[in-house]
C-alpha cells in the first residue's frame, strides 16, 4: 500500500512542479492534500488527477496562456477536496446512492467541507485567486441549463457559471464517462463517450466547451489526456 501511495504521490509532485503559474506553496499545500484524499478515497485520488490534467487540456485547447494552463491544472486537481469531508462508505459505494446518500455527496460544494487551511489562509492572503479557486469548487456540478447542483441549493446557469468551474465540469464528465465504460472495447468505448459529450452540448455543458471536448476525444480517443492512473 505504501508503495502505491509513493507511486501516486510521485506522479502528482512530477505533474504539479511540471506547470508554470501555481506558487512553490501552493504545490505543496495540493501535494499533501492529495495525499491525504489517497488515504481517503484512492478512487478519487486518481480521479481528482486525471480531471486537474483534462482540464489543463480544455484550457490549453480553448487558447489560454501557459500560466493560466499551469493553473486549470492545479485547481482541476483540488476540485473534489470536499469529498475529504464525505464518508468513504458513501463516497466509494460501488452501487446506486440512496437520495440520502446523495445528498451527503452534494456537501462537497460547500466551503464547509473544505480543509481550514484551504479557505481561511488563501481567502485572507489571496483574495482574487481565492475567488476562483472558491468558483471552482462550489460550481463544477452545475450544468449549463441550470440542473445539477451548486453550494447550498443555490442555483445559475449558462454564462451565471463560472468559467474554471464549467471547464472543470466537462473534464469531470468525460472521466466519469470514461471510466463507466471501461469494460468495453476502446473504440466503442470512445465513441459512446463521444456521442454522451455531444448530447451534453448546451444542456450539461457550455457549447463551446462541450465542442472542444468532443473534439478532442474523436481527435485522440483512448489517449485523451486523461487516461492511465
Amino acid at each position: 500500500m505504501k508503495d502505491d501511495l509513493w507511486q501516486y504521490l510521485k506522479q502528482v509532485a512530477g505533474e504539479l512542479w511540471g506547470v508554470s503559474g501555481v506558487s512553490r506553496r501552493v504545490r505543496v499545500g495540493l501535494w499533501m492534500l492529495m495525499g491525504a484524499m489517497w488515504w481517503h478515497s484512492r478512487q478519487t485520488a486518481w480521479h481528482s488527477l486525471r480531471v486537474g490534467r483534462g482540464t489543463a487540456v480544455l484550457g490549453a485547447k480553448l487558447g489560454r496562456d501557459v500560466e493560466e494552463v499551469g493553473w486549470l491544472f492545479a485547481v482541476g486537481l483540488a476540485h473534489d477536496v470536499g469529498k475529504l469531508a464525505v464518508p468513504v462508505g458513501v463516497l466509494d459505494k460501488p452501487g446506486k446512492l440512496s437520495e440520502e446518500e446523495f445528498e451527503v455527496i452534494k456537501r462537497h460544494v460547500t466551503s464547509k467541507a473544505w480543509p481550514v487551511f484551504l479557505v481561511r489562509i488563501q481567502s485572507w492572503r489571496y483574495p482574487k485567486r481565492w475567488k476562483r479557486v472558491y468558483e471552482a469548487l462550489a460550481w463544477h456540478h452545475m450544468n449549463w441549463d441550470g440542473s445539477g447542483y451548486g453550494p447550498d441549493g443555490e442555483v445559475r446557469e449558462g454564462m451565471e457559471i463560472p468559467e474554471v468551474a464549467r471547464m472543470i465540469h466537462a473534464a469531470d464528465w468525460l472521466d466519469a464517462l470514461r471510466n463507466r465504460n471501461d469494460r468495453k472495447a476502446d473504440g466503442r468505448k470512445m465513441m459512446e463517450v463521444e456521442r454522451e459529450i455531444l448530447r451534453g452540448v448546451g444542456s450539461l455543458f457550455d457549447p463551446e466547451i462541450g465542442q472542444v471536448a468532443r473534439d478532442w476525444v474523436r481527435m485522440f480517443g483512448e489517449n485523451a489526456g486523461v487516461s492511465g492512473r
